[in-house]
């Protein structure tokens, strides 16, 4: 119990000398005036202002290494951070009136131990240094005696919680229970049922089923509250047509991007560089006779190939040894060669050759790509003239005529993702469309423009079967297959007959719940652990039906290191679980005998003060 009592005195060590940080990091205690004094009381402690605020304080600059960025009050509220400080305070001053009126608090010894061990009053030399702890609370507008009765107050906090959580037992029966069901193994079979186990093959539908089946699942096929909307649209491919592109245009991106479309040649190479040309030649000729290897020249230099590695170069990159390395071939040992680092051998680890796009391979796309950046500039240009249009009255049928748009009608709901329906901008603009609204320009994602109009609301209603019969047929057959394969299982079950489909079978010996079965479903697993021993049972998957057969139950390997370790966690979570219970339950007894009083207007002003 003694690992419990320091996690304890950590937790509310931490709580403290986080009020601290706040401060040094600058917040002042006089950002708060007039005769507000407390926010509230519980029992005989009040919560202060300045503990409030600095508490919440802290708590802003923790959101904001947990979130990337510092988040607004009202974002802070919105998550329940000033809720979660405030709870902090009213359990941390529950325990205060507990320990002041069962007379528990600690002698000016440990009071000293705690000052002398706080980081941000040591010096340099790491001792504690009186100028930086009297700067550190005159900063944050405490005095000497103040600190220190604080630290009191939190170390018989400490002690309190520490006594509370010592008396719980440890409970071996119950991390038993827990380690028995997590070690314990089964063996099974799985017999897989699909399509082709299936003694009668499954027909096609006669119109009596296929109607059957759509009135069963009409709830499937049927469209939801739909928005009927004409839009007109232009995009830049429908303009590319009539773009003209001069060659001379095409040929000067094609030379902007040489880079990309001629690659030199580029080698993959090491580098071992020596102290002086006769090392370095001394090494080559050892290499060269074959008494010795590139390989062990690098160890015998204290290095390793990861140190020497140049990666990719060009000839531009090697300077005075580009010749000579590109004139190599592959897995051959040059040098000594001059370089930055003295003379050096070099060994070409790969050859990766020149790569050259003629022109005539990319005019094309070079020439569509210049007509679309032509064409999104000129429908940007349209776009206040076509605006214009609209606000004077223009209809979108007039807009095919008067600039050349794409005028159609679509039936929108959330999930149609066909034609315009999938760009994200129409989508957003369709869901907050209203009858109300006025067509006007807005922008697509690749530079096209579209206007849209809502011409009615359409109630949800059931697609007619002539319009969806190949999709009906499919789900049919599905559908029925799953229904036959369920059949078949259930057969296997009541007969026993499992030696049938050997070919079918795949055993599995001493799997845990932990264990993944590859290409199963999760559910295949749990069914094993759900039956006795010889006992059996179908499970669905896709387009197939599983048979899992139970063989035997085995107690688990308990005297493992895993074993060990896994106890070890579970007696760890059950101490932690049980200590949070009982002191959540000591707590709010506490907090319930001895009431709580909040000053919603003292909260509101400290509130205030972070907006």
């Amino acid at each position: 119990m003694a690992t419990r009592g320091n996690s304890v005195s950590k937790f509310f060590v931490w709580a403290l000398l986080a009020l601290l940080v706040v401060g040094l990091a600058g917040f002042g205690a006089t950002g708060l005036s007039g005769n507000i004094q407390k926010v509230g009381k519980v029992g005989n402690q009040e919560i202060t202002v300045n503990e409030y605020a600095r508490a919440l304080q802290n708590e802003l600059d923790a959101s904001q290494q947990q979130f990337g960025q510092r988040l607004s009050f009202q974002q802070a509220q919105a998550f329940g951070l000033d809720q979660r400080v405030l709870a902090r305070l009213i359990m941390e001053k529950a325990l205060d009136h507990e320990a002041e009126m069962i007379e528990l608090s600690v002698g000016d010894a440990e009071v000293r131990k705690r000052l002398l061990d706080i980081g941000a009053f040591q010096g340099i030399d790491g001792s504690f240094d009186r100028e930086t702890y009297r700067f550190a609370l005159q900063n944050v507008g405490l005095k000497e005696a103040e600190f220190e009765e604080q630290l009191r107050t939190e170390a018989a906090r400490t002690l309190l919680q520490a006594s509370v959580l010592a008396g719980i037992p440890r409970n071996d029966a119950y991390v038993d229970t827990i380690m028995n069901f997590l070690l314990q193994e089964r063996s099974f079979r799985v017999i897989t049922l699909n399509q082709s186990t299936l003694e009668t093959p499954i027909d096609a539908p006669t119109e009596t089923e296929l109607l059957s089946f759509y009135e069963e699942n009409i709830g499937d096929y049927t469209l939801p509250e739909s928005k009927r909307i004409t839009y007109a649209q232009l995009t830049p491919d429908m303009m590319i047509d009539q773009i003209d592109v001069e060659e001379a245009a095409v040929q000067d991106l094609y030379a902007a991007r040489s880079a990309d479309y001629n690659r030199p040649e580029k080698r993959i190479v090491e580098r071992l560089p020596f102290l002086n040309t006769t090392e370095a030649q001394a090494a080559a000729d050892t290499i060269s006779s074959g008494a010795s290897s590139f390989d062990t020249a690098v160890t015998d230099r204290g290095l390793t190939l990861a140190d020497i590695d140049l990666g990719d170069v060009a000839r531009s990159d090697l300077g005075g040894a580009a010749d000579a390395v590109f004139a190599a071939n592959l897995g051959d040992v040059v040098g000594p060669l001059d370089t930055d680092l003295g003379p050096a051998l070099f060994r070409v680890s790969a050859v990766l050759a020149a790569e050259t796009t003629p022109f005539e391979e990319v005019a094309n796309d070079l020439r569509d790509e210049l007509a679309l950046e032509r064409a999104r500039r000129q429908i940007e240009s349209q776009g206040l003239a076509i605006d214009d249009l609209l606000a004077a009255g223009a209809t979108l049928e007039e807009l095919v005529d008067e600039a050349g748009m794409r005028l159609a009608t679509l039936d929108y709901y959330d999930g149609v993702q066909n034609d315009i329906a999938g760009y994200a901008a129409f989508q957003s603009a369709a869901a907050a469309l209203s009858e109300d609204d006025f067509p006007q320009v807005m922008q697509l994602d690749d530079g096209g423009i579209f206007a849209m109009r809502l011409d009615e609301i359409i109630a949800p209603r059931a697609q007619a079967l002539t319009d969806i019969r190949d999709e009906l047929e499919t789900a049919w057959r599905a559908s029925t297959t799953m229904d036959a394969l369920r059949e078949q299982a259930q057969s296997i079950i009541t007969s026993n007959e499992y030696e049938t489909y050997l070919d079918q079978t795949k055993p599995f010996e001493n799997m845990t719940r932990g264990d993944f079965l590859s290409d199963l479903p999760p559910a295949v697993l749990g069914a094993a652990f759900e039956l006795d021993v010889n006992g059996a049972q179908n499970v669905d998957g896709i387009e197939s039906v599983y048979v899992v057969i139970l063989d035997a139950i085995d107690a688990g390997k308990t005297d493992t290191s895993d074993a060990n370790a896994m106890r070890m966690q579970v007696e760890n979570q059950l101490g932690s679980s049980l200590s949070q219970d009982v002191f959540d339950a000591y707590a709010t007894q506490i907090r319930q005998r001895v009431g709580i009083e909040l000053d919603q207007a003292a909260l509101n002003a400290v509130h205030a003060n972070f907006q």
